[in-house]
């Protein structure tokens, strides 16, 4: 990794930081702040789960914490190559058309649970470190004025931020992951319906997360081997190295 390259990450980790802050968006450690409404307080896994409108979009916007016992590497991993997990749903296409350690662009078309039909989405994946925290952090948005091949239903990823931080008792081995997503399904549908299915939808997720990260479906689904030979991933791990003396590799 060259100076360069860790400064690329540095910058582009703040400038995710400022845009989710600048969203209201709580990202970082701390209460979720006013104006969300939970959703399944007493969650098995501990986890804080909940949603609110988006005043701009005029969307539901969803922020999801938990911990999860995988290093925060192996949970970028998870977001980046979301072709081997369940994320974005069962994926019928998926196609990466550039990318860098700190950004991909990525097309896809995802089957996703009734009422949601397939959504197609052509969208930027922005990856960074937070120089303060070594925390990871993503931001994915669509790429704007897009139009899905015919056949297709558009999806409008407003915005999907992971803030990805190191377990807070210093095992490396764990992470505390905050999410924040915001998708447009343009259904013709009322909006509390979009919101309970969506809500069930991304809190069905994190569970789904953990089962992809058990150690023996992690290596069984190719994620292992991405992450082991993914240049990008190296020259994240040396950006966060350089901050932060705990190594976030299994």
């Amino acid at each position: 990794m060259t100076p360069d390259s860790a400064d690329t990450l540095y910058r582009t980790g703040a400038d995710i930081l400022a845009s989710a802050r600048a969203r209201g968006l709580p990202l970082e450690a701390g209460n979720l702040g006013d104006g969300w409404e939970l959703h399944n307080p007493d969650a098995p896994d501990g986890g804080q789960y909940a949603s609110r409108l988006d005043d701009k979009a005029q969307t539901y916007a969803f922020v999801a914490v938990r911990e999860f016992s995988c290093t925060p590497l192996q949970f970028l991993c998870y977001v980046r190559d979301f072709d081997l997990g369940k994320l974005a749903g069962d994926l019928k296409l998926f196609k990466v058309h550039t990318s860098t350690p700190e950004l991909q662009r990525v097309e896809y078309v995802s089957v996703l649970p009734w009422p949601f039909e397939p959504r197609w989405a052509l969208a930027d994946m922005r990856f960074g470190v937070v120089k303060e925290t070594g925390a990871l952090i993503v931001l994915g948005e669509s790429v704007p004025d897009t139009t899905p091949p015919a056949g297709h239903t558009l999806g409008t990823v407003h915005y999907s931020y992971y803030h990805i931080s190191p377990h807070p008792s210093g095992d490396a081995k764990r992470c505390v992951v905050r999410r924040a997503i915001n998708v447009d399904m343009h259904l013709p549908l009322p909006a509390f319906v979009i919101r309970k299915a969506l809500a069930a939808h991304y809190y069905a997720d994190m569970g789904l997360a953990d089962k992809d990260l058990e150690p023996s479906v992690w290596e069984a689904c190719g994620l292992a081997k991405r992450l082991a030979e993914g240049p990008a991933y190296a020259a994240i791990e040396a950006a966060v190295a350089a901050v932060a003396p705990v190594a976030c590799k299994p």
